[in-house]
C-alpha cells in the first residue's frame, strides 16, 4: 500500500479499500462484526461501525483515539499506523493472549441490547491485552 502526504475523503477511501483488500476482516466491524465499517481507532489500527464508535468515543482517546475513514485527514503517520494494524491482526493477538471469544467479538453477540454490548466493548479494551497491544502498535 502506497502512503501518501495526507488523505482526504476519497482519496483516504482508496487507501482503505486496499487494506481492506489485504484484510478482508477490515471489512466488518471488529466489535459487532456489521458490514461496511467506517470509523476506525488509531490506538488499535481497527475498523468499526458508526454504533461502536460512540463506545469507542467514551472510552477517551487515551484507550481510542477515533477516526472517521472518509470525513477526517489522514497523515503519513496515521496511513502507516492503520497499515501495521489491521482487524485480523487485534483479533488474532487477543486470541494469542487468551481473551474469551465473547469479549472478542465484543457486542454481537448482544445485538438489541446495548448496554451488554458497550459493556463487553469496555472491558476488552480496558484489558492488559489491549493495552500491550496499543503499545506495540505506537512503537
Amino acid at each position: 500500500v502506497c502512503l501518501r502526504m495526507s488523505l482526504y475523503g476519497r482519496e483516504a477511501m482508496a487507501f482503505f479499500d486496499k487494506l481492506k483488500e489485504a484484510d478482508a476482516g477490515n471489512g466488518k466491524c471488529v466489535d459487532c462484526g456489521a458490514n461496511s465499517p467506517l470509523w476506525a481507532s488509531l490506538s488499535y489500527g481497527t475498523y468499526f461501525c458508526l454504533e461502536c464508535s460512540g463506545v469507542h468515543r467514551n472510552l477517551g482517546v487515551h484507550i481510542s483515539f477515533v477516526r472517521s475513514l472518509n470525513m477526517d485527514s489522514w497523515s503519513e503517520q496515521q496511513q502507516q499506523r492503520m497499515t501495521c494494524g489491521g482487524n485480523t491482526a487485534f483479533r488474532q493477538y487477543l486470541r494469542q493472549c487468551g481473551m474469551p471469544e465473547e469479549l472478542q467479538s465484543g457486542g454481537g453477540q448482544f445485538a438489541g441490547c446495548e448496554s451488554q454490548a458497550e459493556g463487553a466493548i469496555r472491558q476488552k479494551y480496558n484489558t492488559r491485552s489491549a493495552a500491550a497491544y496499543r503499545a506495540w502498535l505506537a512503537e
